[in-house]
């Protein structure tokens, strides 16, 4: 029995890392896409005598775009490395009692635990599951149930973030424990905040009310950011749009907090999204 535990663990971290090397790679190919990009833009700025001033700041509008992009692939690879060193470090460590192959994650909110199965598709999130939460993956929704556990300003995978950046719109959809007279919802914003364009709440047969809508106030990450319905709405699923394009970069959240009218204050207990970094 032991044999095979021991077999079923290895198997699993085995697999677990192959998906975040696989993640590597792919984070390298862009940076080598980048760095190609970015040489050859220098190339072209270098031929500055026979470039009109047109096409020059053309040119150097490019370079400083695909600058900022080597800058977050760079960091995005920084953060892959870290997360296969740490699991490999894992691996060796693993005792052979170990009766299932699970890693752990680290949760928001008290006496909650999540896991996960590398490779088994995950549910939304939800507080209301058996065994607590499940995992919550790097960037995934579900990082946005609970409290906010993203203390500093960066591209940390504690917080949800979209597919791809500067895409247009995109949404996140939170639900929470019990209905209330909305007062205020307030948003934990970490990376690049000041894309959120629209908050409706999402009413039970599914129609969306309007709770605000327009241009946020700008902010430094971490902020956290109140909005406040222009009119009365009584619901427990709020949705927040967000317009990717108004702030360069992924912009991420980590947590959403609904306060009513009658100073109740909950968390979201489960969450999803237009799209998630973490299916990549």
């Amino acid at each position: 029995m032991k044999m095979i535990l021991t077999i079923l663990t290895a198997a699993v971290f085995a697999v677990a890392i192959g998906w975040l090397a696989f993640n590597q790679r792919q984070v390298q190919q862009r940076l080598a896409a980048v760095q190609t990009e970015n040489q050859r833009l220098a190339d072209e700025l270098a031929q500055r005598p026979v470039i009109s001033p047109e096409a020059l700041a053309r040119i150097e509008s490019r370079l400083k775009d695909s600058q900022a992009a080597l800058t977050i692939a760079e960091q995005r690879l920084t953060n892959t490395m870290a997360s296969i060193a740490a699991l490999s470090t894992a691996a060796q460590q693993a005792p052979m009692q170990f009766m299932s192959a699970r890693v752990t994650s680290r949760v928001r909110g008290p006496s909650m635990a999540q896991e996960f199965i590398p490779g088994v598709p995950r549910p939304p999130a939800s507080s209301h599951s058996p065994a607590g939460e499940l995992l919550s993956r790097s960037w995934g929704p579900e990082q946005v149930v609970g409290q906010p556990n993203t203390d500093r300003n960066g591209d940390i995978p504690t917080a949800w973030a979209s597919m791809a950046p500067d895409g247009g719109e995109e949404w996140l959809h939170v639900n929470y424990d019990r209905p209330v007279d909305i007062s205020e919802i307030r948003i934990r914003e970490t990376y690049n905040p000041g894309a959120i364009s629209k908050i409706v709440a999402v009413l039970p047969n599914g129609q969306e009310a309007p709770v605000w809508e327009g241009v946020e106030p700008p902010g430094e990450a971490p902020v956290d950011t109140s909005f406040r319905p222009r009119s009365n709405v009584q619901a427990s699923s709020v949705k927040v749009y967000l317009d990717t394009r108004r702030v360069p970069g992924w912009n991420e959240i980590d947590a959403i907090e609904l306060i009513g009218s009658d100073g109740s204050r909950q968390w979201a207990s489960s969450a999803t999204a237009s799209s998630t970094y973490a299916e990549r």
